[in-house]
């Protein structure tokens, strides 16, 4: 399977499958042993995403709705409050729940990474993000202008605003310095 293109992932879940189907033959009493359990199981192997590079964005085919016109197209309309958060999310690969749950803290500036170490859940509930998901993630260097400035204009709001200080020190916040959700984003795509 792997010869044949297929991701790595898809060749474990294949094997356990088939790894289970056996045992089940074997609890029927269709056979004496299974073989999966001499055969070595698949790795699993993890890569670094890199989504819209130059590179990928340029070799969309006709339809694709990921095509640079299209890309432009929302990032022109992207131009408002919430810039940074639209540039990280399509930069770095995140989920929506892992961009919305960052901390200042989670961002190492001088190697230009990111920590994953929580994701934001429907329910607004700060968790850890799934196994193998806590991962250390390269920011372009497009991006980081963008968060050095998000966190200037984020600063001057809380020294402004008394009621916007304390609490967790999310990177992306509303204009009351309280976290953003998958509920604010609804509404501003939606505006």
């Amino acid at each position: 399977m792997t010869d044949a293109g297929y991701a790595s992932r898809t060749v474990r879940a294949a094997f356990d499958t088939l790894h289970q189907a056996l045992d089940t033959a074997m609890q029927w009493n269709l056979l004496t042993q299974n073989p999966a359990d001499w055969a070595e199981p698949p790795r699993v192997i993890y890569r670094d995403k890199h989504p819209l590079t130059q590179a990928a964005s340029e070799s969309t085919t006709e339809g694709d709705t990921s095509s640079p016109n299209t890309l432009q197209a929302f990032l022109d309309a992207a131009q408002d409050a919430q810039y940074a958060f639209w540039i990280t999310l399509l930069g770095t690969g995140l989920r929506l729940g892992e961009v919305l749950a960052l901390f200042w803290g989670d961002i190492d500036w001088e190697c230009h990474r990111l920590v994953v170490q929580r994701t934001l859940s429907p329910l607004e509930m700060l968790r850890p993000p799934k196994v193998h998901s806590q991962r250390s993630v390269a920011i372009p260097a497009t991006v980081i202008p963008l968060l050095e400035e998000n966190r200037i204009a984020q600063r001057a709001l809380q020294t402004r605003t008394p009621a916007c200080q304390g609490g967790p020190d999310y990177v992306f916040t509303t204009r009351t310095s309280r976290p953003l959700s998958a509920e604010t984003f609804g509404a501003t795509c939606a505006a």
